[in-house]
């Protein structure tokens, strides 16, 4: 979690209403949710027409803030403006009104009012608790506004807000402005954009301070895929790969030097091996990134290699169609055979077997291992020893797979490292 101080920015100057987005743009909906008089309508209109208005409409509708304070391409920020309780508890019908709109939330902006400290309590006595029953798992930014009234005499911003990001997991930053000064209201919808386009929690745990499985299986991949000669390390070109791919950009040999640095500062065993990157010190790399602020760094990354925002893979479709004419079958052609052999000895122990293990590491750069769920596990096709594949059951899996056709007959559309797609 972070605690933001900035300085105001520029502001936009128009306002708009939102449409239906086209495919291709990706909507954010944020969802301004706090007590009564906190300051909701107004930081919403202050975003939508660039500066402070005195008197706001009691509920605004939802509207799109302007295209320049959007921070990606292909994006479209929706505000949502939310009633407020004119008593310490919300009736029936505004409640459930609220409750709808944060099912849909990608983001919620929590505003309390700096000067009244019961809108600070009821943070962690009524809101968090009310957002959790909504069943919300969208992230939190928690707005103080109102901060052109804060005096010297009041609990300075970090001792106060400290505790609450500690104990509450979904807060993601907090930060202090002003609407009527127009101070900080940009940054507040940086930062939430920045939670909904970069999401901490599919990530990395609060709790115990370390990247969650889904992650670490991404990752693992990622490394996998890049790890070219299968050695289990991250070479110099093989790091720059990783980075062309995930960034669009290049490094040269002072920033990759650095970064194995930076990597070996740590005092962390193993994470260099032979000048290279263990897949230690790849998840360590990464981790920088995340203790450093740096969540898009992560996501860039992530979605380079194809990973959507829960961690689940991309559908791949395929575009190969066979010329295959009636009566025909398909069947692997000598290049694909060549590939087959190779990918076995590679993986292949001292008994020229492939184990279990060595079968999922063949498929870790794959979404799938398209064999996992056979039962049994290797058909009577398929020659094996105490459950370990032979060459010639290796072939024969695949031989029997090919009649079938593309994707589920031949290796090469499925393994990333196969050169060209097959030949019929």
């Amino acid at each position: 979690c972070i605690l933001i101080f900035f300085s105001a920015s520029e502001k936009a100057d128009t306002m708009s209403a939102p449409e239906a987005a086209p495919e291709s743009v990706k909507q954010i909906r944020v969802v301004v949710v706090g007590d009564a008089s906190v300051g909701k309508t107004s930081l919403i209109t202050s975003l939508l027409i660039g500066n402070f208005v005195p008197k706001v409409a009691p509920l605004l509708p939802d509207a799109k803030i302007p295209e320049d304070l959007v921070l990606e391409k292909d994006v479209e920020v929706i505000l949502i403006d939310t009633p407020s309780p004119k008593t310490a508890s919300l009736v029936p019908p505004r409640k459930d009104l609220i409750s709808e709109q944060v099912k849909t939330a990608s983001a919620l902006m929590l505003i309390y009012d700096i000067s009244d400290m019961e809108t600070f309590t009821r943070i962690s006595s009524y809101w968090i608790p009310f957002l959790r029953a909504a069943g919300n798992t969208a992230p939190v930014i928690l707005v103080g506004n109102k901060s052109d009234l804060r005096t010297e005499d009041m609990q300075p911003m970090d001792e106060q807000l400290i505790p609450m990001l500690r104990d509450v997991a979904e807060i993601e930053t907090c930060v202090e402005c002003s609407v009527k000064a127009s101070h900080n209201v940009v940054e507040a919808c940086v930062y939430t954009q920045r939670a909904a386009l970069y999401p901490q929690a599919p990530l990395f745990n609060m709790e115990d301070k370390s990247f969650t499985d889904e992650c670490i299986c991404a990752m693992r991949r990622i490394f996998a895929l890049c790890d070219r000669d299968d050695d289990g390390l991250l070479s110099d070109s093989e790091l720059n790969a990783f980075q062309e791919r995930a960034f669009d950009c290049s490094l040269d040999e002072n920033e990759i030097a650095s970064i194995k640095m930076m990597i070996g500062a740590s005092d962390m065993e193993d994470a260099i091996v032979n000048d290279s990157l263990t897949l230690k010190g790849f998840l360590f790399l990464q981790l920088l990134f995340l203790t450093r602020g740096r969540l898009e760094a992560v996501w860039k990354a992530l979605r380079a290699f194809d990973y959507d925002d829960r961690l689940y893979l991309k559908p791949v479709t395929l575009s190969l169609k066979p010329n295959k004419a009636a009566g025909e079958t398909l069947e692997l052609s000598p290049s694909a055979v060549e590939f087959l052999d190779q990918l076995f000895k590679k993986h292949q122990d001292d008994a020229e077997v492939l184990t279990s293990d060595a079968i999922n590491s063949i498929f870790s750069r794959t979404p799938i291992n398209p064999w996992k769920s056979m039962n049994p596990p290797f058909p009577h096709c398929a020659q094996h020893i105490d459950g370990e594949l032979t060459l010639a059951g290796w072939h024969a899996l695949w031989q029997g797979g090919a009649p079938v056709g593309p994707p589920n007959g031949g290796p090469p559309p499925t393994h990333p490292f196969y050169p060209a797609p097959p030949r019929t």
